[in-house]
């Protein structure tokens, strides 16, 4: 639901406290006028309560209630948020209804206070992430090429002049962008040849020519994650059967020497997905998934990568839900309760909000995912698939940034398609990975 707009409340409350005030201060002068005269004033109070009691209405529930549910329902699919610029960008996904039930999924970007949105591009987007200075968005695509079978490509958007460049094509297999610090490199899956059946590539490519992309492992069955080390530029991969890297499985740290990987085994841990490292690659936020896909349940572990102990935290969280502080020394995350933090010196669990309400099932609470971490304390952080949300670490509150409610104006309930590739609107229902989750699936409707 979108969150409450106390302008629109006060403004439509007022119109119909005013409005019965003054009919009833009135009465006796309007019991005097003619029969027409009454009919007009009782008419004109009529219309007055009612424009008040539409835009209170608008202002509780988003829309306008004597035009019915909006057609267009919005979900906020993924969101990033630039540490250094604190820009908002958001992977869309919208349902709406014409001559038939039909689909979009857009990506926006909004500055740091959730204003100013532009419309980057439309189509199939698979993951996004920001530059470390803010000041460019790189984005997965699938299928902007329109070549056939559709490809993977990569894309970058500049804010400042609101312009798309075609970077690279990656493999099909690619689902998740891992740029390393210098953003020179990129980690992606790739398939391998017909005879090598079960098992997934693991390429280093340049951000900037494919034909450097080589092979660092291979994987076979339940793949696992991986990502590059943001103060040494290492890799890190995790396993969860059989690979080149050796028959067991966990997480392994990949050193390049003399021009060839140097693999060291960190942990034995099987379902290791997802791996958030802090900058001073002291500890890392791992999310591990209970049982092989379509299991979609997480555990959150964070692993003292000097000692090699992984300690439990949280049960049943969303995948990449935590982000570390810029010391390395705190880890907020969320789980079904609400917004923590973990202090890696002491061990010490806080919780900073409790989790809402689901306005579309109240039993359940609302999942929080952390995105970015402010030096003063503050944090942003997705509440469900409606809203973006910056806590306040002095108040202890949280306000609105950023609600699904504003894009609603840019899915029209028709078919849309823009000429010049990066402003394209696909309304076939289609079926896809969620962006950034491995495993995960979006139905179209």
């Amino acid at each position: 639901m979108d969150p409450l707009n106390y302008r629109l409340l006060f403004l439509g409350g007022g119109v119909c406290l005013l409005t019965l005030v003054c009919l009833i201060g009135t009465r006796r002068i309007v019991r005097a006028m003619s029969l027409p005269a009454r009919v007009l004033v009782w008419l004109a109070a009529g219309t007055f309560l009612f424009a008040g009691s539409q835009i209170l209405g608008k202002g509780i529930v988003g829309w306008w209630p004597f035009l019915g549910t909006p057609k267009v329902f919005v979900h906020l699919v993924k969101v990033e948020v630039s540490p250094r610029s604190g820009k908002v960008a958001a992977i869309a996904f919208a349902g709406f209804s014409g001559q038939a039930l039909q689909s979009a999924t857009k990506v926006f970007v909004a500055d740091a206070d959730g204003k100013d949105i532009v419309e980057v591009c439309g189509g199939t987007v698979m993951d996004i992430r920001w530059s470390k200075d803010g000041e460019r968005l790189y984005l997965l695509r699938s299928g902007a090429e329109r070549r056939k079978p559709p490809s993977k490509s990569l894309w970058v958007y500049t804010p400042a002049t609101r312009k798309m460049t075609y970077v690279r094509e990656l493999a099909r297999l690619a689902t998740v962008l891992n740029l390393d610090p210098a953003e020179k490199r990129l980690l992606f899956t790739a398939p391998r040849p017909a005879d090598t059946e079960g098992r997934v590539l693991l390429v280093q490519g340049n951000v900037n020519h494919e034909k450097e992309d080589r092979e660092v492992c291979w994987r076979e069955g339940w793949q696992g994650g991986q990502t590059w080390g943001p103060k040494t530029g290492n890799m890190f991969i995790s396993t969860n059967d059989e690979s080149s890297l050796s028959e067991e499985y966990g997480l392994w740290m990949i050193r390049e020497e003399d021009g060839s990987p140097k693999p060291v085994g960190l942990l034995r841990m099987e379902g290791i997905e997802g791996i958030w490292i802090n900058l001073t690659e002291t500890h890392a936020a791992l999310f591990v998934r209970r049982a092989p896909p379509p299991c979609m349940d997480f555990d959150l572990y964070v692993l003292d990568i000097k000692e090699g102990f992984a300690k439990p935290i949280a049960a049943s969280v969303d995948w990449g839900s935590a982000v570390w502080d810029r010391n390395g020394r705190i880890l907020a995350f969320g789980d079904y309760t609400g917004l923590k933090t973990y202090e890696v010196s002491t061990g010490r669990v806080r919780l900073l909000l409790e989790a809402p309400r689901n306005w579309v099932h109240p039993s359940l609470p609302e999942r929080l995912k952390p995105l970015s971490y402010s030096p003063s304390g503050d944090i942003v952080f997705q509440t469900g698939l409606w809203r973006v949300e910056r806590y306040d670490s002095e108040s202890g509150q949280a306000r609105t940034l950023l609600y699904a409610g504003q894009l609603r104006r840019y899915f029209p309930g028709r078919r849309e398609k823009r000429l010049g590739g990066a402003h394209h609107q696909d309304t076939k229902a289609p079926t896809g990975i969620v962006p950034g989750v491995p495993g995960a699936f979006v139905l179209s409707g």
